[in-house]
This record gives structure tokens, sequence and C-alpha cells, in this order.
């Protein structure tokens, strides 16, 4: 039997008797369930897509980083499930680190050098770099 994540449904009928099925189905599968508009919905979509599909895809480049210069990416994992614990947690503009939240320029530019030969990767950590330094707390 599968198991079914703890993700909350999202319900939206276009009429109550639609709408207190579609709960009473939903929380008979022991999520949180929702109300919320179809404008809600997308919103709350592409909030999800970056939080998920986004973040898998930088864990996507990275393991191909690490293979391509012979680093583990498992040593990364603790570090992956510590990061998405605290941003359960607490508030992920609490909890950033890194050379960029700290203006250490001179890590930055050491990364950006390593990076040199991995142009994409480069390109997204000063792109990701620079979104972190004008969005300081």
């Amino acid at each position: 039997m599968s198991v079914i994540p703890e993700i909350p449904f999202l319900i939206d009928a276009n009429n109550e008797q639609t709408e207190t099925l579609a709960m009473t189905i939903a929380e008979k599968l022991g999520s949180s369930v929702v109300k919320a508009s179809d404008a809600e919905r997308l919103k709350i979509h592409v909030a999800a897509v970056l939080v998920n599909n986004f973040t898998n895809h930088l864990f996507a480049l990275t393991e191909g980083y690490c293979n391509k210069e012979g680093i583990d990416f498992q040593l990364l994992k603790p570090l992956i499930a510590e990061t998405s614990n605290r941003a359960i947690q607490s508030s992920p503009s609490l909890e950033q680190t890194g050379p960029a939240i700290r203006n250490d320029h001179v890590t930055l530019e050491k990364h950006l050098k390593i990076l040199s030969l991995h142009p994409e990767l480069r390109e997204l950590y000063l792109t990701l770099s620079n979104s972190i330094i004008n969005h300081q707390r």
C-alpha cells in the first residue's frame, strides 16, 4: 500500500454540495484540507514549483558537478536534510547562511573562479548570490 504524503488538499468547487463531498473525501485521506480559489491555487502552485522543482533541480545540477569533480554527493545529504528541517522549523529568511549573506566577497570570488569550468552553475551561483545580497534581512 502506498503512503500519501502529508501535502494539503486545496479544494475548490462550483457548488456547496460538491465542495462538501470533496472536503469529506480529502479529510478521510488524513491530510489537511484547505479551501482555495483557482487564483489562490495557481499562486500556491507557483510557490510549490519554486520550493520543490527548482530546489530539486539545484540538487541534480550539484550532483552532476560532484560527479564531474570527483566529489561524493552523499556527503551533502545531511546538509540537505538540515537545511530542509530549518526551513520547516523557522523562517527561511532567518536561516540563510553562506558567503553572500555575510558579504564575503573573497569567498564568492574563489567559488566563481572554481565554477569557471561550469558556466551554467557559475551563472546560477552568481544570480542566487546576488539575490541573497539584495534581499538581506
